[in-house]
Formats: structure tokens, sequence, C-alpha cells
């Protein structure tokens, strides 16, 4: 569960909406966290692109990587635009 959670008296979960930033040094390279007020509308969107690209592309070979990766490139800005832009609006 995320850290910023709230649930309320009938166990629903709430986000808050004001968006928290931390940002961890991973590897000398800044790793930026942040959980969108709509994660859920992204993450019902985004779903079923990442399985119907996982269904039609060969993984991308990567060691570290058990089960199918995608490359490691922008290409994801080409077939997931839509949701990615709406992630960057989020902390603009």
């Amino acid at each position: 569960m995320h850290p910023s959670a709230l649930v309320d008296q009938y166990g629903t979960l709430s986000m808050p909406t004001e968006i928290e930033i931390h940002i961890t040094p991973l590897f000398s390279t800044p790793l930026l966290v942040f959980t969108p007020a709509d994660h859920r509308r992204i993450n019902a969107e985004l779903s079923p692109l990442i399985l119907e690209r996982e269904a039609s592309v060969p993984t991308h070979r990567d060691t570290e990587v058990v089960g199918w990766s995608s490359p490691h490139d922008l290409s994801m800005l080409e077939w997931a635009n839509r949701c990615v832009t709406c992630l960057l609006r989020c902390w603009k």
C-alpha cells in the first residue's frame, strides 16, 4: 500500500488529491516516485496496452529481467502516448 494512502471507516482506499513527490537516489540516477490522483483510470487504460504489446512484440533481451521486457527506449511514447502524456502532466 502506498504510504500516503488513506482508508476510511468503510475500508475504502483513497489517495490524496495533492501529489507528494519523493526523489530517491538509485544507482546515482534519481528515481521519481508519485501516485497521480487518477491512477486507477490510467492503470485501467494502460494495462491492456501493455498486455497487447507483450503478446505482439518479442521480448527485449535483458539478462536482469525474468519474463517479457519492453525495449529500453522511448517507443512507449508511440503506443501508449495518451497514458504517458497524462502521467507527464500530473507532475508538471
